[in-house]
């Protein structure tokens, strides 16, 4: 195929499931990625035919992915293992044979699929599942107050940071489904008139399953909807089926691609000059934190892809600190989980400038995942 430069042309790409590699004359079809939820993605890559001053035959210049086979709609397994329900005060404990979680007035604090705690030991603003809305503003969030450093503690973006923090459960109801499975409901109070509509509803299954439905709108431009939660800091070792390896937005992922990725929580950062939002995964289907052991927590997609952020410090940490060599480690994994997160713009340095398919202007939003042992 031959094509001058600025012109286009149509080309059919042969392909069969499985197949190791399609050649093409000036590029190459590398097979399809056998995901785990069952979803087959093609991979075309461009390569040069020919060595080049500036790289070696068979270097990647592009590539493209599409999703050639959805996943497959799981059919969930029999549940039928009792579910046993306690409640102490405004405290609900939830225990199986296979799970035990534990709810303190909405915030889950809790959780053990048998072979050890998961959830990082500290407050409950800084450990228990809880929603979110804010990130640690980018250079281009705070866009001209750069240039007036004594005003960018009053960033409009901040009413986020006020809303996530000041958080509070408005009512928890607790409804048995079957022997075997229970339903929270979560309402919370955002303590600011931006946010409204929050409401967290967790799923509990006896047979080790948690799902979680996630929903909350604003009335203002908003950073993120999602949920963040503090892991133990033993599951350190991080895998992903999504966009990697390296970390992406929604309007700046293309160049990361959908497979099968593994690191450790700490080479998740990008460590910018000025702390900021960073590392952020997208097009997420699968995640796994594991301990050495290989013990650990799986979150899943419910039906769709979600985001994620994991690592040593809190966006709060981050967004106060003005240099890298302020930022001291906590003592737990920071992680975020997002069904959508603003993109983080930029066509002029400094400066957001955002897209209109990459902003999360006000409305309502919600997403569903699933937490099971790893």
């Amino acid at each position: 195929m031959d094509a001058a430069p600025g012109e286009g042309k149509w080309v059919r790409v042969p392909y069969e499931v499985g197949a190791a590699d399609v050649g093409g004359v000036s590029f190459s079809a590398g097979g399809l990625l056998a995901a785990p939820t069952g979803e087959l993605i093609l991979t075309i890559s461009f390569r040069l035919r020919k060595s080049e001053a500036w790289a070696p035959a068979g270097y990647e210049v592009g590539f493209a992915q599409y999703v050639v086979q959805k996943a497959e709609a799981k059919t969930p397994a029999p549940d039928a293992c009792e579910l046993r329900l306690t409640r102490q005060g405004k405290h609900i404990t939830l225990q199986s044979k296979y799970l035990k979680v534990r709810f303190d007035r909405g915030w889950l604090t809790s959780l053990s699929f048998g072979d050890g705690e998961l959830i990082a030991a500290g407050p409950k603003k800084d450990v228990g599942l809880r929603p979110n809305f804010f990130r640690a503003l980018t250079d281009n969030d705070m866009s001209f107050l750069n240039f007036v450093p004594v005003l960018t503690k009053f960033a409009p973006l901040r009413i986020w940071r006020f809303v996530s923090r000041h958080l509070s459960a408005l009512r928890v109801k607790a409804k048995r489904l079957s022997p075997s499975s229970v339903r929270l409901r979560v309402h919370w109070s955002p303590g600011a008139c931006v946010a409204y509509g929050v409401r967290t509803v967790f799923t509990v299954h006896g047979s080790g399953e948690i799902e979680v439905e996630h929903r909350a709108g604003g009335l203002v431009p908003m950073l993120r909807v999602g949920v963040r939660l503090g892991l133990r800091k033993e599951l350190a070792r991080v895998q992903w089926y999504g966009r990697g390896p390296g970390e992406s937005y929604c309007d700046r992922k293309t160049g990361q691609k959908l497979r099968l990725n593994e690191a450790d929580v700490a080479d998740l950062e990008h460590r910018y000059m000025r702390p900021q939002e960073n590392g952020h995964r997208t097009d997420v289907r699968s995640l796994r934190f594991t301990r050495p052991d290989g013990a650990g927590l799986r979150i899943e997609g419910d039906g769709g892809v979600f985001e994620f952020n994991a690592g040593a410090h809190s966006q709060e940490r981050l967004d106060d600190a003005q240099h890298l060599y302020e930022l001291l480690q906590d003592d737990c994994i920071h992680l975020c989980v997002d069904g959508r997160q603003r993109g983080v713009g930029g066509d002029m340095p400094g400066s957001a400038f955002l897209h209109a398919p990459y902003k999360l202007g006000p409305g309502k939003y919600g997403f569903k995942f699933v937490m099971k042992r790893a």
